[in-house]
């Protein structure tokens, strides 16, 4: 039986998350050439959501380094009651943890501007209507126009990660 290939960083933090999303989309791109197409969508998908859950953290004053717990995620996602959403985002929400950002943002009193904030929000809601962690148990042949949709808001989310 092989050995399992061994977690050299436990640790989560905003710097992980940003090089594991540059890293994941890479790799989406390179399966996109070969034709891995749900292959692709799923680390598309992946890598918007490490981005959005960075922001959400750099949004808290999180810094680069900062560890991030699974306590720290269960608050922020206890949280979206208390800021006037209308459910919890789950573990991989992408339009959840979206929401989850910009009114925390807005909470804290620096809201993101109006086209901004839209924008993150369009894109989530193009990634989750396609995108699932449960995708990599999935042998679905996605449409061309997802997979370009999907890539699309992938980019986006690169693009404008420094302004989220």
């Amino acid at each position: 039986m092989p050995f399992l290939l061994p977690l050299r960083n436990p640790v989560d933090n905003i710097q992980v998350f940003e090089r594991a999303a540059e890293a994941r989309l890479h790799d989406a791109e390179i399966l996109q050439a070969q034709c891995r197409d749900m292959a692709a969508i799923y680390l598309f998908g992946y890598s918007a959501e490490m981005r959005i859950k960075a922001a959400y953290f750099r949004s808290i004053s999180f810094t680069t380094t900062t560890t991030i717990t699974p306590r720290h995620r269960r608050t922020a996602i206890d949280e979206a009651p208390v800021l006037g959403l209308p459910a919890k985002p789950g573990s991989h929400d992408i339009h959840g943890w979206a929401q989850l950002l910009i009114a925390k943002r807005a909470q804290q009193g620096s809201p993101y501007p109006k086209d901004l904030g839209m924008d993150i929000l369009a894109n989530a809601r193009i990634l989750s209507s396609r995108w699932s962690e449960i995708l990599r148990y999935r042998a679905n042949r996605p449409y061309q126009h997802e997979i370009v949709a999907v890539h699309m808001s992938a980019i986006w989310f690169r693009q404008n990660y420094q302004e989220m």
